[in-house]
């Protein structure tokens, strides 16, 4: 078994390996044509793997035995393969010239590749396992089908056994990571599948036995002997004694180096980048002395409801007379869960960070359909009379300044106020654009009717039905035909700045977010070993207004820990949405160019003055910036 290879300064343990693996195929690849009859290449056409026709094989067989061999090549003209001196590591892709889709490539299974180990196996029959849930929480071991069974068998043969394993099972397309750690021996092997399309994730084992011999009605298995639950004076310690799973690792314990492409490049499975990350995807555990136990999951849905909530609290009320106290620093592991006698420590993490990338414009985010029934709601008489009595501008919509009234009744008949006319420049009038004050009105702020003079424009947007009044959540009120086209310039109270849907900012509208993982620590964060790498890219461009601006690429650093992946998740939110970036001057530069809107870490080191780590405010800061930008934490629970 190669020994063990530490990374160099600047270079990913994972860049490591693959410099590893890259020498020694190098130096025992046998000369051309030697592996010709054992080595067959595939690749996938989204039902199967294809052996590739005559003429293709010999090309790919041609490159395979170069020294070195290709990373990129052409085949037959319509082609492009990608990652090529990793196919033995399943990273290889075939990319289709016109289209640009993207299929896996690999070696046919099994083969035995010159200098590389064997897996560590268990003697006998075995079959592989992957978690499952059974609807309620609780989880519950399956089999996989026995013709996937019989491929994995193929590829935990080969030599060397690919890091990533791509197979599709009931119409659902998968990735398999881990395989290459069997050369190390089960015990120290993590398996995770990964769901291309939603991006979930799941632990998958190897057991002794036949998957059929042990297979019960319907192909499930019973799940594992669960370990009894606990006795003596703190068994009262999470109510109701939520059973938990398997033994296995923390999350963040099983992550693993980057698996994707190499030097900045997307692996294969960067089409997974926008799966549904949500916050109930975390694990929150309480430790009850040497042990830790998983909340159930009705204090963990009580937990989500508080975690959205803006402000977050500081004490998070639970059921049952729970309480948890710190709960604003729950991300940082300082939260307490407390009956008033027992304490127990929470810990929030979630599955293991997948790299990928959010390309643009392909990638934008898109704004949701003005649904005012979600904001708030409309007035009655009485109300809107309420309000004009609370003194002489509660009366008044602030956006056009004018009285409002609930309905106009038969004022006129075209559902428009009476007295409108073409005055010219609107700005002048104070009020909101679109709508036209007249001339009398607009000394008198009322026409002789007795209605507000104002009028919507028949060419605006929600036209019709004027002198409603609506009610915002926030507690403000404006005339609806007002808000409705306030809302097309942005989704926020014009009073006090309520935000009721999402915002676009002047980002560039081409660019790159690509993230990934890096085999050490960052100072400040003891409790995960390893660093989210994340990279912007935007070319040179032209602005809206016709100005041209820099390009830039800049690259920051987050924890792999739930403070990480929280900060990942909403910087990608940021990133389609256009608000993580502006485009301004730059004073270091004295250039245009692409500027933060919300700030990243650009140096593992160096302190906070350095734009570095330890910064034991940077979670809560950058918090901030993103809520500044209208993205916060309820924006993760879709």
């Amino acid at each position: 078994v190669p020994q063990p290879v530490a990374p160099s300064p600047g270079h990913s343990l994972t860049d490591a390996i693959v410099h590893r693996c890259r020498t020694r195929m190098a130096s025992v690849h046998p000369p051309a044509g030697a592996a010709g009859a054992a080595v067959m290449f595939e690749f996938w056409n989204d039902r199967a793997f294809q052996v590739y026709d005559a003429a293709g094989q010999q090309a790919l067989l041609d490159a395979f035995t170069q020294t070195p061999r290709p990373s990129t090549l052409s085949l037959q003209g319509r082609y492009t393969i990608q990652f090529f001196d990793a196919v033995e590591h399943g990273r290889a892709l075939q990319v289709n010239n016109r289209t640009k889709f993207e299929r896996p490539l690999r070696l046919k299974p099994p083969y035995t590749l010159p200098g590389y180990p064997q897996a560590q196996l268990p003697p006998g029959p075995f079959h592989f396992e992957f978690e499952d849930d059974d609807g309620q929480g609780n989880p519950v071991w399956q089999p996989y089908s026995q013709q996937l069974q019989d491929e994995l068998q193929l590829l935990v043969l080969c030599a060397p056994p690919p890091a990533a394993a791509f197979f599709a099972e009931h119409r659902h397309a998968y990735w398999l990571f881990g395989l290459d750690e069997l050369v190390s021996g089960l015990s120290k092997t993590q398996l995770v599948q990964q769901n291309v399309r939603s991006g979930t994730h799941r632990q998958v084992v190897l057991r002794p036995g036949g998957a059929a011999a042990l297979a019960g009605p319907g192909g499930a298995l019973p799940p594992p002997p669960l370990p009894p639950p606990p006795r003596g004076p703190q068994a009262k310690a999470i109510p109701h004694h939520a059973r938990p799973g398997p033994r296995r690792p923390p999350p963040q314990a099983a992550a693993r180096p980057h698996r994707g492409g190499f030097a900045g490049r997307p692996g294969p499975f960067a089409g997974s980048h926008l799966h549904q990350f949500s916050l109930g995807s975390a694990k929150v555990v309480a430790f009850d002395g040497a042990s830790q136990r998983p909340l159930e999951r009705q204090f963990k849905a009580e937990l989500l409801r508080h975690w959205m909530a803006q402000p977050r609290p500081q004490q998070a009320s639970l059921s049952g007379g729970w309480v948890v106290e710190n709960f604003a620093q729950l991300e940082m592991g300082a939260a307490i869960m407390t009956d008033g006698t027992d304490r127990f420590p929470l810990v929030v993490s979630f599955p293991p960070l997948v790299p990928g990338c959010v390309q643009l414009p392909a990638d934008l985010d898109a704004d949701d359909a003005l649904d005012m029934s979600t904001m708030g709601h409309h007035l009655d008489h009485q109300q809107v009379s309420a309000l004009a009595a609370q003194g002489p501008d509660a009366g008044k919509c602030g956006i056009c300044l004018c009285e409002m009234e609930a309905d106009v009744g038969n004022g006129a008949a075209s559902g428009s106020h009476p007295g409108f006319a073409d005055v010219g420049n609107v700005a002048a009038s104070g009020s909101h654009p679109g709508f036209r004050i007249p001339a009398a009105g607009r000394a008198a702020g009322a026409s002789s009717s007795g209605y507000s003079a104002m009028e919507l424009d028949d060419d605006s947007p929600g036209g019709g039905g004027a002198g409603n009044v609506f009610e915002l959540k926030c507690g403000h009120a404006f005339h609806k035909e007002c808000l409705e086209q306030w809302f097309l310039q942005r989704k926020r109270c014009p009073a006090c700045n309520k935000d009721f849907g999402k915002v676009f900012g002047t980002q560039p509208d081409n660019g790159r977010l690509q993230w990934s993982l890096e085999g050490y620590a960052l100072p400040g964060h003891p409790d995960s070993q390893e660093t989210i790498l994340i990279e912007f890219a935007f070319p040179p461009g032209v602005d809206g207004d016709g100005n041209r601006y820099q390009g830039r690429q800049p690259q920051g650093y987050l924890p792999h820990n739930a403070q990480g992946i929280i900060l990942l998740e909403l910087f990608k939110i940021a990133f389609r949405r256009r608000v993580m970036f502006g485009l301004g001057r730059s004073m270091t530069y004295d250039s245009y160019r692409p500027t933060f809107n919300v700030h990243i870490k650009t140096s593992t080191r160096r302190g906070v003055t350095g734009h570095g780590y330890p910064d034991p405010d940077y979670f809560q800061r950058a918090l901030e910036e993103l809520r500044g930008n209208c993205i916060t934490i309820a924006d993760l629970l879709t």
